[in-house]
C-alpha cells in the first residue's frame, strides 16, 4: 500500500474523534485570537506545537535547503528590500513540495487533534486545526507549520555552512582561524590583510566558486546591511551620517521650491479629495526631484577625504553602541561601512545619495 493510501485510511478511521475534537474546542475561538493578534506568542505557540518530535518526519533536512536554493539560487540578491526569512521558506516550500502533498500534511495534523483536545491543551489544538485549513485552502503559501519545518532545514544548512568556513579559514593559516576571538578592530585588519594577499584572494575566489550557494548567501547578507544603514538616518544620534544645515540650505534653491510647491500644493488637494492614485504619481514626481537634486549634492559633498571622515567617526560610533549593548543600530552602522567601502562615485552610491535627499526633505519641511 502506498504511503498515501495508507494515510487516507488512517485518518478515515480517526474522523470521527476529529470531528468531535473540532465541536468541543470551538468555543475557545475568541480566546485564541488574542494570541493571533500578538505574533511573538504565535509563533512561540507554532515553535511550541510543531517542534514536537511527533513532527520530526517532516522536518526539512539540510540537504532540502541545498537542494532547493541550488535550483532556485539564492533568493535574497538583487532583491530591494531584501527577503524576510518567511518569503525565502515561501519559495523553498514550493519547490519541495507539490500543493497535493499538501492535502496528506493537512490530514496528518488533524489526527493528533483529538490526543491534543484529550489533554486540553485547547490553544494548541486550534493552532493546529487552523494550520491545518490553511494547508489546504491555501496550497502555495508557506504557513506556521511548514515555516517551523523549514526552520530545522535552515538551521542545518546555515550550521553546515558555518563548518565550511571555519575548515577554510583553518586551510588559510591558524591567524585566519582565530578570526573569530579577536577584536572587532582587529579582525578588520585582518580580513583587510587576506583579501590583499593575492595567493589568499584566490583561493578565496576558489572556495567561493565551489560554494556558488553560500556565496550567494553571503552577498544576500552584504546586500541587506548595506540596505539596512539607511535607517540610521531616523535617529538623531547618527552624528557621522547628518548633514549639519549650513551645508543643506544652499541648495534649497528658488528653482528646486519653485518645482516643489506647485506640486506639493497639487498632492494635497488631491489627498484631501480622495484621489489616491493622483496623489501618489505627484509624491513620485517630488522624489524623483529630490533625488536629483540629491545625487548633485553626493558628489559636491563627498569627496575622498570626507568619505574617509565619515568611515573613522562612524567605526567611533559603532564602538559606543557595542559598549552599551545596541547590537540592532550596531549592525545598522556594519551596514554604513561596507556601504561606504564601495569604490563608486559619489551619485551612485545609494546611502550617500539617501543622507543627502533625507537632509534635503527634512530642511525643506522645516521651512516650507
Amino acid at each position: 500500500m502506498s504511503i498515501e493510501n495508507s494515510i487516507v485510511s488512517d485518518y478515515a478511521a480517526v474522523q470521527p474523534k476529529i470531528d468531535i475534537a473540532a465541536q468541543k474546542i470551538e468555543k475557545y475561538q475568541e480566546d485564541f485570537a488574542k494570541i493571533v493578534v500578538d505574533p511573538d506568542k504565535l509563533f512561540n505557540l507554532a515553535k511550541q506545537v510543531f517542534g514536537d518530535d511527533r513532527f520530526k518526519d517532516f522536518r526539512y533536512t539540510g540537504k532540502d535547503i541545498q537542494r532547493s536554493l541550488e535550483a532556485l539560487g539564492y533568493p535574497q540578491v538583487g532583491v530591494v528590500p531584501p527577503l524576510s526569512f518567511a518569503d525565502i521558506a515561501e519559495l523553498c516550500t514550493r519547490y519541495l513540495i507539490e500543493p497535493e502533498k499538501r492535502f496528506d500534511l493537512s490530514r496528518h495534523l488533524l489526527m493528533v487533534l483529538p490526543t491534543l483536545v484529550d489533554q486540553n491543551k485547547n490553544m494548541e489544538a486550534i493552532l493546529v486545526l487552523n494550520t491545518a485549513y490553511r494547508m489546504v485552502e491555501a496550497p502555495t503559501k508557506v504557513n506556521l507549520f511548514l515555516l517551523e519545518m523549514f526552520r530545522f532545514g535552515w538551521n542545518e544548512w546555515e550550521s553546515e555552512m558555518t563548518a565550511r568556513r571555519k575548515a577554510f579559514l583553518s586551510e588559510l593559516g591558524t591567524e585566519a582561524a582565530k578570526m573569530g576571538e579577536l577584536s572587532l578592530e582587529d579582525a578588520e585588519v585582518l580580513a583587510v590583510k587576506l583579501i590583499t594577499d593575492p595567493e589568499k584572494k584566490a583561493r578565496l575566489m576558489a572556495f567561493y566558486a565551489a560554494n556558488p550557494t553560500l556565496r550567494q548567501h553571503d552577498a544576500a547578507e552584504i546586500l541587506q546591511m548595506e540596505h539596512s544603514a539607511v535607517l540610521l538616518l531616523v535617529s538623531d544620534e547618527a552624528g557621522p551620517l547628518h548633514l549639519p544645515a549650513s551645508e543643506v540650505k544652499p541648495w534649497l534653491t528658488e528653482e528646486l521650491i519653485g518645482k516643489l510647491q506647485p506640486l506639493g500644493a497639487k498632492a494635497r488637494a488631491a489627498f484631501a479629495a480622495g484621489e489616491q492614485e493622483k496623489f501618489d504619481a505627484l509624491q513620485e514626481k517630488i522624489t524623483d526631484i529630490m533625488i536629483e537634486t540629491a545625487m548633485d549634492m553626493a558628489i559636491k559633498l563627498f569627496t575622498p577625504q570626507r568619505r574617509l571622515k565619515m568611515v573613522e567617526d562612524l567605526k567611533s560610533y559603532r564602538h559606543n553602541l557595542l559598549e552599551v549593548g545596541r547590537i540592532t543600530e550596531f549592525r545598522y552602522v556594519q551596514g554604513a561601512l561596507l556601504a561606504l567601502s564601495n569604490e563608486d562615485i559619489p551619485s551612485g552610491n545609494p546611502l550617500l545619495v539617501t543622507i543627502c535627499f533625507e537632509s534635503l526633505r527634512r530642511a525643506y519641511a522645516a521651512n516650507f
